[in-house]
């Protein structure tokens, strides 16, 4: 910035005094905001929550595969699809009270 070597600690108050002054008298706030002509407004979307009055085919699509996807394995799948799910399988109702359906 300056030298400071052979500079008193008074001289240096007053260059950073001075310093200061200078930077503030010419600083200027802007308060008055304008649209760049140069480059074009961007386009505003739609909120989020206006009224749709049909269903769009991929929401309905959506909603289809989540419900079935939300169900659990017994109900989505006929017969386990690892060997993790053959633990508690039950292959139908009757087979719970009965110990003669079960195998082993």
């Amino acid at each position: 910035m300056f030298p400071t070597k052979h500079l008193t600690d008074v001289q240096q108050n007053e260059l950073m005094r001075d310093l200061v002054a200078r930077q503030l008298k010419n600083q200027k706030l802007y308060t008055n905001f304008f649209v760049n002509p140069n480059k074009p407004a961007p386009y505003v979307t739609d909120k989020p929550t206006s009224f749709i009055e049909e269903p769009l085919k991929e929401e309905c699509k959506f909603l289809a595969d989540f419900c079935v996807n939300d169900k659990p394995p017994v109900e989505k799948y006929k017969y386990p699809q690892t060997t993790n799910m053959e633990y508690g399988w039950v292959q139908n109702e009757d087979c719970c009270n009965d110990w003669s359906c079960w195998d082993g």
